[in-house]
């Protein structure tokens, strides 16, 4: 959170039991000032839900002040508490507690233009999953007299909007420094793909309930939660990933947290587009 995200945001967030099932949207208003000593306030306005689930009972306004400490985030309460990190320009990943809710969370943004950003996370209750989000939050433009709430629309398998899509992958060291950016392509092949720029390849096969994942060198699980495709494979040598996809229209957005023995290794920020 730069001055980038400075400013009000209207966010929808799609709300998703462990399974998978969908539960409803929640509607956010968000804001975000700058405070004389640096540090960020942030505002949350959480609007009436029409569905059943403890999420919905979300409602009403919440505060905490955002410390920023070189790439660390310092979320210092009162109403959410807890740290996150940036991985390059426009992405963060965090974790912490909101008390007075009663729910500890994980999250990530990927801001993917100037008034536009993937975000989304995970709600728990101790370490039992109550949620899991993907949403949208788009700026509230002053020139624009009525309102309307970003929407996740269209198919959720990527292969329904194209064969093949091409972009970058932007990898970072554990530090969160820059390693390279590169040319990236993924062509879809019934429930699978295969990423050129990894000479590798994903298939995806239905047992009853999570997706089992396979690749050359790694084998896992992976569920589906509306248009986020989220998995956690292992491979040899004590290799772990952590890897989640988010299908934003006509945009791509993949998120991967490489570990070894536990210890993070590298991240990797994908952003494709149809070719």
């Amino acid at each position: 959170m730069t001055s980038a995200f400075l400013g009000a945001w209207l966010v929808s967030e799609y709300v998703y039991d462990p399974d998978g099932a969908f539960a409803g949207v929640v509607r956010q208003r968000r804001a975000l000032t700058r405070l004389e000593n640096g540090d960020l306030r942030v505002w949350q306005s959480c609007e009436p839900c029409d569905f059943e689930h403890p999420l919905a009972r979300r409602v009403g306004e919440y505060v905490f002040d955002l410390r920023i400490e070189g790439r660390a985030r310092r979320y210092l309460g009162p109403d959410v508490v807890g740290s996150g990190l940036t991985w390059g320009e426009g992405v963060l990943t965090g974790r912490g507690l909101w008390p007075h809710f009663g729910h500890n969370f994980t999250s990530f943004s990927v801001q993917t233009s100037a008034e536009r950003q993937v975000t989304g996370g995970k709600f728990f209750s101790a370490g039992a999953m109550v949620a899991n989000i993907v949403g949208l939050a788009e700026l509230k433009r002053e020139d624009v007299k009525s309102e309307a709430w970003p929407e996740l629309k269209g198919p959720l398998w990527p292969g329904e909007v194209s064969a093949v899509w091409r972009g970058t992958v932007r990898t970072l060291s554990a530090e969160g420094t820059v390693i390279a950016e590169r040319v990236a392509e993924r062509r879809y092949s019934g429930s699978g793909w295969a990423d050129a720029h990894d000479a590798d390849s994903v298939r995806l096969q239905e047992n009853g309930g999570p997706f089992l994942s396979f690749s050359k060198n790694m084998q896992g699980l992976a569920r589906r939660y509306g248009w986020m495709l989220e998995g956690e494979m292992f491979g040899a040598g004590g290799v772990r990933l952590e890897w989640m996809d988010v299908l934003d229209g006509a945009e791509l957005i993949g998120l991967r947290r490489w570990q070894r023995d536990e210890a993070m290794t590298r991240v990797e920020v994908l952003r494709l587009t149809p070719a």
